[in-house]
């Protein structure tokens, strides 16, 4: 499949024609046979009236910890468990992180110790398979998967606006039928109809997170306008509110001032609810800077969210 451009995601290449030739055959040709064909990446050719692409999810728990158990690793079932949930079920990550732990010495097949080493989710061969897709990205794809990564998509849904306010220098028109598509033919960016919310996987927002901060000031930069998206979104009238939910664009505002180390900013945020948040035992969301919890934001995830094994 064509790779570095946008608009051509999904296509095959001009050298690959005979892949379209036969896809085409197929289709045109009378016949009673059904064909399974496995991809990375959504293939853009083929007609949806009479195709069905089906998303590979992750494993189950259960599943997940079966195969997990397969590398005789030390560790209870616990531990399996949030081994796998860090991981989404994806089969392949965690093959690859079992390898790891039952074969190099510091862990010794430990997985307590595993899980207590890291704060993070991308080792270096899960990082290499990734990189993989992200080399095929055209740089304005890269750009926004690496903006929109500083999104914590656990603490507040993502729309087409948020993305946009990350994305001013390309038109709402080139964002979507281009830009956004083109992450979701990769399987790089879904669309969570449950949680109304695009969403990355924890893998994909850790590396989009590491590649913008390749470059301190894209990183503030990100974050100042990902504060500017939130801090107008309308709140419900103030005699309505009765959570942390309510005025949660607010928080999530002052986080990513805090981020972007404007402190002026992250004050101005929550200068209006610093009582609420103390009534709802919110203190912690006061003046603080957190850090970005890439792991913890994998943690929140649902099991259930369904995930491409294929990334």
């Amino acid at each position: 499949l064509q790779f570095g451009r946008a608009e051509t995601a999904g296509y095959f290449c001009e050298t690959q024609s005979e892949y379209a030739w036969l896809f085409k055959l197929l289709i045109e040709t009378a016949h009673q046979s059904k064909i399974i064909f496995i991809s990375r990446e959504t293939i853009a050719e083929l007609p949806p009236t009479i195709t069905c692409e089906i998303i590979l999810d992750g494993l189950t728990a259960d599943v997940a910890v079966e195969l997990l158990t397969s590398f005789n690793l030390i560790a209870t079932i616990e531990e399996l468990t949030e081994l796998a949930q860090r991981y989404q079920g994806h089969p392949e990550a965690l093959q690859l992180v079992a390898s790891l732990i039952r074969d190099d010495s510091e862990y010794q097949g430990n997985v307590s110790k595993f899980l207590q080493d890291r704060d993070w989710l991308l080792t270096r061969s899960i990082e290499s398979m990734l990189d993989e897709t992200i080399a095929r990205l055209s740089d304005i794809e890269r750009t926004c998967l690496s903006r929109i990564s500083v999104y914590q998509t656990a603490e507040y849904p993502l729309n087409f606006a948020g993305i946009a306010a990350q994305m001013p220098e390309v038109s709402k028109y080139e964002l979507k039928e281009n830009i956004i598509l083109a992450l979701k033919r990769r399987q790089l960016l879904y669309y969570d109809c449950q949680r109304s919310s695009y969403q990355l996987h924890p893998l994909v927002r850790e590396k989009g997170d590491r590649l913008l901060n390749q470059n301190p000031e894209n990183f503030r930069t990100a974050h100042r306008q990902a504060y500017r998206y939130l801090i107008g979104i309308p709140l419900k009238p103030e005699s309505e509110w009765q959570d942390i939910e309510d005025i949660k664009p607010l928080t999530r505002a002052h986080y990513h001032a805090c981020q972007a180390g404007d402190l002026d900013a992250a004050a101005t945020a929550i200068s209006g609810v610093d009582e609420y948040l103390k009534e709802w035992n919110y203190p912690e969301q006061i003046c603080s800077h957190p850090q970005l919890a890439l792991l913890a934001d994998a943690e929140n995830f649902q099991e259930d969210v369904s995930q491409d094994s294929n990334i």
